[in-house]
């Protein structure tokens, strides 16, 4: 029975400048195992008026390096919204102005199994 006020599921969260415009590409975020809760996995990105990713940093770790090697898979495949050509209403061809983000993989933790059980002497 999940404990309220906690996660039943992980999820991702965009902070910075494109907070408003649209991810295209869905993130998974999948719990984990892990004898510890997870801190956030925090990746920083900076996404191209295409709304690619040109450069990805991680700058917060989970306490887990597969967790976090899994959010920066996602992250390199992750896909925002264009920016829009006022003129033409297509997508810029230039791959500038650039803008930064910030992904936040909040992980669902779940309890690791047991291992190393002592079995009580007859």
């Amino acid at each position: 029975m999940p404990l309220e006020g906690f996660p039943t599921q992980s999820i991702v969260r965009v902070e910075g400048e494109l907070a408003g415009r649209a991810l295209l590409t869905p993130l998974v975020a999948p719990s984990w195992q892990h004898v510890e809760l997870l801190a956030p996995t925090i990746v920083q990105l900076m996404i191209d008026a295409r709304g690619w990713p040109q450069s990805l940093a991680l700058l917060s770790s989970s306490g887990r390096a597969d967790a976090d090697q899994f959010a920066l898979q996602q992250a390199r495949t992750a896909r925002f919204e264009p920016l829009q050509d006022r003129e033409l209403e297509q997508p810029s061809p230039i791959a500038s102005p650039l803008s930064w983000i910030q992904l936040i993989f909040e992980w669902h933790t779940l309890a690791a199994p047991a291992t190393n059980v002592v079995i009580p002497a007859p």
